[in-house]
């Protein structure tokens, strides 16, 4: 994932950042890089078929690591800690806490819903009460 983040920043730093200026830039980034976490998360999820206790111990442990390298990553770049916590303000169109939050609820969700549509799906094939198939 670390990666995927990584050749996101690049591109958002050599193809569009320049042409839309910084903080769009960083707002286009941000929904894409978040998109990128849902599609990857949701794979994830379907193969792996974790329980619910650990999807969300998924979500602790990544963001807690997505919000390690960001931070780690800023310090060895030679940016201030200030700077850095400010580059978390959602009141200055810092959208980077949104990629936190989907980091730490997306494997719960993704997996509440997959695990409800496999019941619907299951359901209707074994014409179970409350599908389709046994009306």
């Amino acid at each position: 994932m670390a990666m995927l983040a990584s050749i996101n920043g690049i591109c958002r730093d050599l193809l569009y950042g320049p042409v839309i200026g910084d903080l769009h830039a960083r707002m286009m980034s941000t929904l894409i890089l978040i998109t990128v976490i849902i599609a990857v998360l949701f794979v994830y999820v379907i193969k792996t078929q974790p329980t619910e206790k650990e999807t969300l111990c998924i979500g602790v442990l990544m963001t807690a690591m997505t919000a390690l390298f960001d931070l780690s990553l800023g310090l060895i770049e030679g940016k201030s800690v200030s700077w850095l916590l400010n580059d978390y303000n959602v009141l200055q169109g810092k959208l980077f806490p949104l990629v936190l939050l989907t980091t730490l609820i997306a494997p719960y969700f993704i997996r509440r819903s997959t695990y409800a549509k496999n019941i619907r799906d299951s359901n209707k094939l074994h014409g179970r009460p409350g599908s389709e198939a046994g009306h």
